[in-house]
């Protein structure tokens, strides 16, 4: 799924920055989200849904 909206991206120099943004903190996230969800599932949901607004933000801007 997010593959789909980095696609949504302008120039392959965007995604990369994001797909490194995202590889570079996705564990942090899903640590720190695990301490209030505490399902594994439904973290991992919300780390991507985190980088899923951050792109459709950026695509406003």
């Amino acid at each position: 799924l997010l593959t789909i909206y980095l696609s949504m991206l302008d120039t392959e120099q965007e995604r990369q920055k994001m797909t490194d943004l995202y590889e570079e903190h996705k564990y942090a996230l899903l640590n720190y989200v695990m301490t209030i969800i505490r399902n594994q599932d439904m973290a991992e949901d919300a780390v991507h849904n985190a980088f899923i607004s951050i792109i459709e933000k950026k695509k406003n801007i």
